[in-house]
């Protein structure tokens, strides 16, 4: 947890700073800057800030209210959607702000019966990738590069030579991907993940917001690639580059126990509509 400082307090409690061109009574574009326009709040007149990202595959519009004179929040609100479904996943609301009062007291107490536990067992996760036998690296290099190229072509054959579809519960499945797939042809210039770190780990964790992930019950050893992945469009030329996440399995081709494994991704944490939202922005 993050120490409570003067600063975080201030970031906090006070609206961003918007140049005065910006304060209008009309509504500037939303996408990543912050429109702001005069309202009245109870009675009285604030500013509105509204602001509109994505982040992963999640549509975030924050709503804040404030005093003119001061920017001192009056109510902030953050809602946050599944771009391709439209579904509401996240509604938060901050309200009743007190300014210049005292807190009551033990209000940072911990509540009655809740003692601190620090837990001693969790293993601390080690970068694996530059201590890893050459052997393992081609391995995964290999399936990284038939995705990356099935991807690019808009190939679903050659990409799902890279998978071992409907092991991770609630993701996409072979059908989905493949729509998906065949969609890209002919959209990237350029489209390439450099591998920047690999963990084991036995969970495959499944984003379900934009900072919020679930698991399910813990599986076969997972190798966790993180890479950063770089994205140019083909009809734009404007690029993203950000984070991604696969997650590879060892699996038998068919089950055959006499067939040696290979490693299959078995999950890709993909932020496609942050890329998409990227690269076609005019």
């Amino acid at each position: 947890m993050r120490p409570l400082t003067t600063e975080t307090l201030l970031r906090e409690s006070l609206a961003p700073e918007v140049p005065a061109t910006d304060v209008s009574n009309r509504s500037a574009e939303l996408r990543e800057r912050w429109a702001v326009t005069e309202q009245q709040f109870h009675g009285r007149k604030v500013y509105r800030y509204e602001r509109e990202v994505i982040r992963s595959n999640f549509l975030i519009k924050y709503t804040i209210w404030a005093e003119p004179a001061t920017r001192r929040i009056l109510r902030k609100e953050r809602k946050e959607t599944e771009v391709s479904t439209g579904r509401q996943i996240q509604f938060t609301v901050y309200d009743h702000y007190i300014y210049n009062q005292k807190p009551p007291a033990r209000t940072f107490d911990m509540p009655k019966g809740k003692r601190i536990v620090k837990d001693d067992t969790a293993k601390p996760l080690i970068d694996e990738w530059s201590s890893m036998p050459e052997t393992n690296r081609k391995q995964i290099l290999d399936v990284i590069a038939r995705a990356n190229q099935g991807w690019r072509e808009g190939n679903f054959r050659k990409f799902s030579n890279a998978w071992k579809f409907g092991t991770v519960r609630k993701t996409r499945s072979a059908e989905e991907w493949k729509g998906l797939v065949r969609a890209q042809r002919n959209v990237w210039s350029e489209w390439s993940q450099e591998v920047r770190s690999v963990r084991s780990t036995d969970v495959v964790t499944r984003r379900i917001g934009s900072s919020t992930f679930t698991w399910g019950r813990k599986t076969r050893k997972t190798l966790n690639i993180g890479v950063e992945l770089k994205a140019v469009s083909s009809d734009t030329a404007r690029s993203w580059k950000g984070r991604a996440d696969l997650f590879l399995q060892w699996h038998r081709p068919g089950g055959n126990r006499s067939v040696r494994q290979t490693l299959r991704i078995v999950r890709w944490d993909l932020p496609l509509q942050e890329i998409l939202a990227s690269v076609n922005r005019k």
